[in-house]
């Protein structure tokens, strides 16, 4: 399968460490092809980090968001005023930004009736569930490392 991982890049370079490493896990030992911003910074700066972000939420036969102390609410423009930045949602736009995308989805998968099942949220041992958005709490959620044979299970259709 194919795997879209979504976290904040606030959260500091330990985190972002973090979310490297799992997505070089996964795809090493869970027969997982891993989509990463970080690791094709040529497709985002030739599509802009939202046109990027959009085409592999499409893409992906999962998308699972990294939870953290990063994606909380915070004062400042919103999304739609980021958007209006440029066609690639301007120089401030981050990678959590792509979370509310996710969010949307999710949102509007569940008011049509449709399976959930493509979107996953987690958060490290180092979080809390409060970390986990509201709107990413009617999907499967995952506390990793702990949680990885879970997660393994589900993006290959096994039951344990």
């Amino acid at each position: 399968p194919r795997l879209l991982l979504c976290y904040s890049s606030r959260d500091g370079p330990a985190h972002v460490k973090a979310v490297l490493q799992l997505g070089a896990f996964i795809q090493q030992h869970m027969a997982t092809q891993v989509c990463l911003d970080l690791w094709d910074s040529l497709g985002v700066a030739r599509d802009g980090s939202l046109s990027w972000h959009c085409q592999h939420i499409r893409d992906s036969d999962f998308v699972l968001v990294l939870c953290s102390r990063g994606l909380a609410p915070r004062a400042g423009p919103s999304l739609e005023d980021e958007e209006d930045e440029g066609a690639d949602g301007g120089p401030n736009w981050a990678p959590d930004a792509a979370v509310q995308l996710v969010g949307e989805e999710v949102g509007r998968a569940r008011a049509r009736g449709q399976d959930l099942s493509k979107y996953l949220a987690a958060i490290f041992e180092y979080s809390d569930q409060a970390d986990v958005p509201s709107q990413l709490r009617l999907v499967s959620n995952y506390t990793l490392p702990r949680d990885l044979l879970l997660l393994f299970s589900h993006l290959h259709g096994l039951a344990l």
